[in-house]
């Protein structure tokens, strides 16, 4: 059971099929917090990309409904074949920011 596990989304400098860039979203996810929301407030999805042809584990991030990154080749390993089975995950931001004026952001995964 994977429970109070912190990652940090990997692919965060990226930009994503439609053109947008992941750091963007997250710069305005950073910008929200900073004008006083919540970091619980902002909904957080992990979602399966199983035809990713760089890695068949692949697990995207999404922040309402945006991609943000993916998580680490690592746990996604793990995830990926708990995903697939129809387990569940819930996600929130434990942390974000910008480090040398890059964006990260670490959630924390809890299986369901």
């Amino acid at each position: 059971m994977i429970k109070n596990v912190d990652l940090k989304v990997v692919g965060v400098t990226f930009s994503n099929d439609d053109g947008s860039k992941r750091s963007e979203i997250i710069r305005e996810i950073i910008d929200k917090i900073d004008a006083g929301m919540d970091s619980g407030d902002v909904e957080i999805k992990l979602e399966r990309e199983s035809d990713n042809k760089f890695d068949i584990n692949a697990i995207k991030v999404m922040a309402d409904g945006k991609q943000i990154g993916y998580i680490g080749k690592e746990y996604a390993a793990i995830m990926a074949p708990l995903m697939d089975e129809y387990e569940e995950f819930d996600a929130k931001i434990k942390g974000v920011g910008t480090y040398k004026n890059r964006p990260y952001c670490e959630i924390t995964v809890n299986q369901l």
